[in-house]
């Protein structure tokens, strides 16, 4: 599993959000909405690998019009839409990608939430627990280069 702190490096959803506005349109191609949504290369490839969902159509990663573009469009950015984010990040379905990185980008948020954090059928605010939970589990799946780089994950997770 790789490492990633998705809100940290993006600077908070309400960019993410604000870039899917300005940046989707119906049958958008991935490269084309990384160059409308008005973040720069580096940060756009955020949105694209880790919130948008995409299938494949004659070579191109077409963005899906799924339930978080519809509500991205429809209202304006409040903490229900901050939660659906959340759970689009950490529940990744990212659909066909034409690069293998990109098929699970959240492998190591994914694994947390289903294993540690969500219990009994919901998220239990209990498991939020930065020294007890979180990092004994992140821990366990290794892949950090340092306990400066674990810990960093951990606290911007």
């Amino acid at each position: 599993m790789r490492p990633f702190s998705f809100t940290r490096n993006l600077g908070g959803l309400e960019k993410a959000y604000r870039a899917i506005r300005k940046g989707y349109a119906p049958d958008i191609t991935v490269k084309l909405f990384r160059e409308r949504c008005g973040l720069g290369a580096d940060l756009s490839l955020l949105v694209t690998e880790f919130i948008l969902a995409t299938k494949i159509r004659e070579g191109d990663e077409i963005i899906l019009a799924d339930e978080l573009i519809t509500q991205t469009l429809m209202q304006p950015f409040n903490r229900l839409l901050a939660r659906l984010y959340f759970f689009a990040i950490n529940l990744n379905m990212p659909g066909d990608r034409l690069k293998a990185d990109h098929t699970n980008p959240a492998e190591m948020q994914n694994a947390l939430i289903r294993r540690f954090l969500f219990q009994d059928g919901g998220l239990r605010v209990s498991q939020f627990d930065k020294d007890r939970i979180i990092e004994p589990a992140v821990r366990a799946f290794g892949g950090f280069t340092s306990e400066d780089a674990l810990r960093k994950w951990v606290n911007n997770h």
